[in-house]
């Protein structure tokens, strides 16, 4: 094989990748957006209205509302946790695209 062939072969994987890349980065942004807001909605969606009205409780689990607040406050830690790390991943994944394009050329 000459200099030529081994070059377009190494384009060739730079674009797959490029284009793997380049979506993994988005399912993680996307995956990350979803996190954060699902957390924020654990926090600020709580409603309790007591045994009388339980079928429009909402983010309710125990009877206690200090119980309640600290489920709900874990569960949002959590998925903001999960969130930032997809985040992360997802930068990560341009990063590399960015990077190894840079070689390629």
């Amino acid at each position: 094989m000459n200099e030529e062939e081994i070059s377009v072969e190494t384009k060739e994987v730079v674009n797959g990748s490029s284009l793997l890349l380049t979506l993994l980065g988005f399912i993680f942004y996307i995956g990350s957006f979803s996190n954060i807001g699902y957390g924020l909605s654990k926090i600020f969606n709580y409603k309790n209205y007591g045994d009388n009205l339980a079928s429009l409780n909402v983010n309710t689990y125990v009877g206690g509302d200090a119980y309640n607040y600290i489920i709900n406050g874990t569960y949002a830690t959590t998925y903001c946790v999960i969130g930032v790390v997809s985040a992360i991943i997802g930068s990560t994944c341009f990063i590399v695209n960015a990077i190894n394009k840079s070689r390629a050329n």
